[in-house]
């Protein structure tokens, strides 16, 4: 009869068809409790079943009880008339709460694995009495330089709940390093171990912590440089290993002759060594080699009076005038340059005078590898041979930088 055939048991195949929606029902919700961390299926209540708030685990088999008498009942008799989506219908399902690694969820809460003794590694595995878990294995210690607080493996050199010992807890706002509470160091100041040090100068630290310098070389902008040694200020170079870790070797293609051994951005006149001053050029710190009488300078070099007691060697413009001087006029009686100026007569051939000193032009004689930069009215390097080895020419700002 149609609409009455009956399989095997008896059962109309609408029946069987609901059975195998049920059971595919079990197979998901166990499959999504496996995909949460658990190890069986999630908390399932009737709704109106008593203390349905509580999250009682539910055995297999009386889940599957429920879903196949749900099954078994005519759609049309289901007081929701919900058709196949009336199985769930009736059911609050309590996901376990989204939990975050290495958390996971057991028993409707979060747990972290890797150090709860009673969920050690998974779920339900307790440790054994005066055991801990550390790493999600029991131990019966905690590995060094861990110890033991509260049943927990914690590292008192950083942990600013136990900072030092068990219990030790650091102040709001506050670290834990090496043991001791420190506030955080202010820029730009770094925290190594418990002090605040400087790592643009401390030269046990020097860019970073532990990084000290060697060879009682100086730390400089967090660079461990090597103090210029008696006399190294001044002396002819070619590349700037020849003038010492974190020197320069001004080039001659700048009218330095046979190349000056310099500190770009000494500080004081310790960072030049004996024999050496630091000084301002321009926008620029230089050291330069002190001298008392012309002879104390290399050939092509004069001693010229720097500041009060202060004497210097410096390159004389008479050898090559436009090199050394660009937009200056040279005097030929002191073979210095002349930046000054009240007339563009005063000036370099080309050059014009503009706010009291001498600025280049197109025109400008500016030196052999040399132009000038018509914006800042400076002669500055036209490409890289100029600069010298391990540097190349900046053609942005006429500036030689290093490699």
């Amino acid at each position: 009869m149609v609409g009455s055939y009956r399989g095997e048991r008896g059962r109309t195949h609408v029946q069987r068809t609901r059975e195998i929606r049920a059971y595919a029902l079990v197979s998901a919700t166990f499959s999504a409790a496996c995909a949460m961390g658990g190890t069986g299926f999630p908390d399932i209540v009737r709704a109106d079943a008593p203390n349905a708030d509580r999250a009682d685990s539910v055995a297999t088999d009386s889940i599957v009880s429920d879903v196949l008498a749900d099954a078994s009942v005519p759609m049309d008799a289901r007081p929701d008339g919900a058709g196949n989506d009336a199985v769930t219908s009736d059911r609050v399902v309590r996901d376990a709460p989204g939990c975050i690694l290495p958390q996971i969820a057991c028993g409707g809460t979060c747990v972290d694995a890797t150090n709860d003794p009673t969920n050690c590694g998974t779920c339900g595995n307790r440790c054994a009495a005066g055991m801990i878990c550390s790493g999600s294995m029991c131990l019966s210690t905690c590995p060094p330089p861990m110890a033991t607080c509260a049943g927990l493996c914690v590292d008192t050199r950083t942990d600013s709940t136990n900072c030092g010992f068990c219990g030790n807890r650091c102040p709001l706002g506050s670290t834990c390093a090496s043991s001791s509470c420190a506030m955080p160091c202010a820029f730009p100041m770094l925290m190594c171990g418990a002090s605040c040090v400087n790592p643009l100068t401390d030269p046990a630290n020097c860019g970073t912590c532990g990084n000290a310098c060697a060879g009682g070389a100086t730390c400089s902008a967090g660079v461990c440089m090597t103090t210029m040694g008696t006399g190294m200020t001044g002396i002819a170079c070619v590349v700037d290993s020849t003038c010492g870790v974190g020197r320069t070797c001004l080039p001659a293609g700048f009218g330095w002759y046979g190349g000056y051994c310099s500190f770009l951005g000494c500080t004081g006149d310790a960072d030049c060594g004996t024999g050496g001053a630091c000084l301002m050029s321009g926008t620029n710190r230089l050291c330069y080699r002190r001298c008392t009488l012309p002879s104390d300078c290399r050939a092509g070099y004069i001693c010229v009076n720097a500041l009060v007691g202060t004497n210097v060697c410096v390159p004389g413009c008479a050898m090559d005038p436009a090199t050394v001087c660009g937009p200056a006029r040279c005097d030929a009686m002191t073979q210095q340059c002349t930046p000054t100026c009240v007339t563009s007569a005063q000036c370099s051939t080309g050059s014009t005078c503009l706010a009291g000193r001498c600025g280049c032009t197109v025109t400008t004689n500016c030196g052999a590898g040399n132009r000038c930069y018509t914006a800042t009215r400076t002669c500055g390097c036209a490409n890289d041979a100029t600069c010298g080895a391990g540097h190349r020419c900046d053609l942005a700002t006429g500036n030689c930088i290093v490699m």
